[in-house]
């Protein structure tokens, strides 16, 4: 009989997208299984959608609840793998397990399902890898011995209207879909203390960071936490190919002479957020610069700027953990 591990811990860094290390696990050989919350009575720290993956040795990643259900979770997974078909089990409220309560009181609906095909999990990633939103279907009544394989399968989606953030999971009778869209990346054009904070929250959210700026020192400093990096020897060297609409923009420059051709090519990229460092003045000064490159008015009224959530920030990391929420409620659809 399979096993866990003897103590069951959630990983140090959270992991939204555990599709990744599914496929890794099966790939290697190890048996795993996809865990997805498809139902919640009351209320619940994560939302409609959420998912964990439990390898055949208990180890796993994500999260569903607050911690409070995830080593259970973890268990009832290895006995879906073991008997190789998908089940839904109720944890919390109105649950068979009166040993697991939710300290919310909720009751949460989570599927397991150990039949998830490698070549569906290996079509999610390259659709990541490549930063084009997929949905996966997935059945009630999947698992590893499903006569038709068909039932698993993916679709990528086209508009941006499909990919809304806030609507990850829809259900029928049959099965459910799971949206899966790129994570956000956020390019950073400018240089000093603030740049080199907001790269550092960036990284510690789990973003994909791009760094452009005219400083090499900058670059070193930050290129193991950076997915690319572009040495700006003037603002044509700005790549605004980088930018698609998961990207948030934001530019961190003392000098605002760099700023009128990066912000150019900024707005007229498809990002959903673009933001710049300064004054309210200096940000009167930027739209007029823009104005004379042919950008109207109510294109350069898109930047944030003062850049940031007005929290009262003051100190470069202050000013960028304002940003950072910024563009989070900007890619939650808050602001």
């Amino acid at each position: 009989m399979l096993q866990p591990a003897i103590d069951l811990q959630p990983p140090l860094r959270f992991v939204d997208d555990v599709t990744a290390a599914l496929l890794d696990w099966k790939r290697s050989g190890s048996g795993g299984v996809l865990v997805t919350l498809v139902g919640i009575e009351g209320a619940s720290p994560r939302p409609l959608g959420s998912q964990m993956a439990v390898n055949d040795r208990g180890d796993f990643v994500g999260q569903i609840s607050s911690d409070c259900a995830e080593a259970a979770i973890a268990r009832e997974a290895l006995r879906a793998l073991e008997e190789g078909r998908a089940r839904t089990v109720r944890y919390g409220r109105g649950s068979k397990y009166l040993d697991v309560r939710l300290p919310c009181g909720s009751g949460l609906d989570i599927h397991f399902d150990p039949g998830v095909p490698v070549d569906v999990l290996a079509a999610l990633d390259s659709a990541r890898r490549s930063r084009h939103p997929m949905a996966l279907r997935l059945p009630w009544q999947g698992g590893i011995d499903s006569i038709d394989r068909a039932v698993y399968r993916t679709e990528r989606l086209e508009h941006k209207a499909d990919a809304d953030a806030n609507r990850n999971l829809e259900l029928d009778g049959t099965g459910f879909v799971r949206r899966y869209l790129p994570q956000t990346r956020v390019l950073i054009a400018g240089r000093g203390t603030y740049a080199s904070a907001l790269i550092g929250f960036a990284h510690a959210l789990g973003w994909e960071t791009c760094l452009a700026t005219p400083d090499e020192a900058l670059i070193e400093q930050h290129a193991h936490q950076c997915r690319s990096t572009i040495r700006l020897n003037r603002a044509a060297d700005f790549d605004s190919t980088l930018i698609d609409p998961w990207t948030a923009t934001v530019l961190l420059f003392h000098d605002h002479a760099w700023e009128p051709a990066i912000l150019a090519q900024a707005l007229r990229a498809d990002g959903f957020y673009v933001g710049a460092l300064g004054s309210r003045q200096t940000h009167r000064r930027r739209r007029e610069a823009l104005a004379a490159l042919g950008i109207d008015t109510d294109k350069s009224h898109e930047i944030r700027g003062p850049v940031g959530l007005d929290i009262s920030a003051r100190t470069p990391p202050e000013i960028a953990l304002s940003i950072a929420a910024e563009i989070i409620a900007a890619r939650n659809g808050g602001c």
